[in-house]
């Protein structure tokens, strides 16, 4: 029994947007691997937040790279 969580991060001029999917591979999942995927996916989006934070904080950590996207 396996699950797969996947996250996709786009970094946008004024935000950081996070998609994840989780989804049962295989013989399918129990109750505790689903448990243990949805606070991956918990953790890492409260993550983001916290950087979205830290880079509204401070300009100087927010630039735009050469080729147009951010950093």
């Amino acid at each position: 029994m396996t699950v797969r969580v996947t996250f996709e991060f786009t970094h946008t001029e004024d935000r950081i947007d996070v998609v994840s999917d989780i989804e049962s591979v295989g013989e399918g999942c129990c109750t505790c691997e689903m448990a243990f995927a949805a606070i991956t996916v918990a953790n890492v989006k409260e993550a983001v937040g916290t950087i979205r934070q830290a880079l509204q904080a401070d300009p100087a950590l927010f630039r735009v790279a050469s080729d147009g996207s951010v950093h």
